[in-house]
C-alpha cells in the first residue's frame, strides 16, 4: 500500500486538514458530470494544480507531464477517475463496513510519505494491523508520491519486502 490509509477510516475522521487537503474526495463525488465538465473545462490547470509542484522540483519530467496530460484529457479517464470516488463515498464504505471483522491474510506492506500532513496523526501500522494479520513498512521522506519522489527508497523497500 502507498500512502493510502482505508477509505472508511478517512471518512469516519474527516476535519477541516483533511478536507481542505483532500479536497477532490468531496468534489469529485458529486453528481456525474458536474466535476467532469469543470476539469475537462481546463485539464491542463487542474493537473497542474495537482502535479506542478513535481514538475517544479524536476520529479516529474517534461515527457511524463505530458502523459499525465493526455490520459487526463481523456473524457472516459476524468469520468472513470470520478465514479472511482464517487463509489469511494458511497457503496465501498458499505462494503468497507460489512467486512469489518474480515482481515487481509496475506502479508501487507505499507509505505507513506512522512511529509503528507494528513498521515502525522495516525499510526499507520497499528490502522492497518486492525485490517491485516502481518503488516510491515515504514514511512518515506517525500509526499503523497512515493515512488516518482523517492525512487530508490520506494524499490529498495518493495526488493525487501518481496
Amino acid at each position: 500500500m502507498f500512502d493510502i490509509l482505508p477509505t472508511l477510516t478517512l471518512y469516519e475522521q474527516v476535519d477541516r486538514t483533511f478536507a481542505t487537503a483532500y479536497w477532490e474526495w468531496f468534489f469529485f463525488t458529486q453528481d456525474s458530470d458536474f466535476p467532469e465538465r469543470l476539469i475537462a473545462a481546463d485539464t491542463e490547470a487542474f493537473l497542474r494544480h495537482e502535479l506542478g509542484h513535481l514538475v517544479e522540483r524536476g520529479v516529474i519530467t517534461a515527457d511524463v507531464w505530458q502523459t499525465y496530460l493526455r490520459a487526463i484529457s481523456n473524457p472516459r479517464a476524468i469520468h472513470g477517475m470520478c465514479e472511482d470516488y464517487r463509489a469511494g463515498a458511497t457503496v465501498d464504505l458499505d462494503q468497507d463496513r460489512a467486512d469489518l471483522d474480515q482481515r487481509i491474510e496475506c502479508p501487507l506492506l505499507v509505505l507513506w510519505g512522512t511529509e503528507n500532513i494528513i498521515w502525522s496523526r495516525f499510526d499507520m501500522q497499528s490502522v492497518w494491523r486492525d485490517q491485516a494479520r502481518i503488516v510491515s513498512g515504514e514511512g518515506i521522506p517525500c509526499g503523497h508520491y512515493l515512488p516518482e519522489e523517492e525512487p530508490e527508497a520506494t524499490a529498495r523497500l518493495l526488493n525487501e519486502f518481496f
